[in-house]
């Protein structure tokens, strides 16, 4: 059974890598589309696409996945959102 500190390394852990995985996605989405940092998250935000990123296990499971991986998931979505907004 984990103790409290271990617990809260944990937590830590699970929270940074949740972090960087949302800012890589970030950046890599604004890479991908050539598109700003506030457009790609103007996108996410109509995607709905926060309460994913506001769970850090659920981010975790993403980072194991990679970026490239959830871009590919993501990517019909957004190139919607993206092409309906021009």
């Amino acid at each position: 059974m984990f103790g409290r500190a271990d617990k809260r390394r944990l937590d830590k852990m699970t929270e940074d890598t949740a972090n960087d995985f949302t800012i890589q996605l970030i950046f890599e989405l604004a890479t991908k589309y050539s598109i700003s940092i506030d457009n790609v998250l103007d996108t996410l935000n109509k995607m709905g696409y926060w309460k994913v990123l506001n769970d850090n296990e659920l981010c975790c499971l993403l980072a194991h996945d990679g970026v490239s991986d959830t871009i590919k998931s993501i990517g019909g979505d957004f190139n919607d959102i993206l092409s309906r907004d021009t």
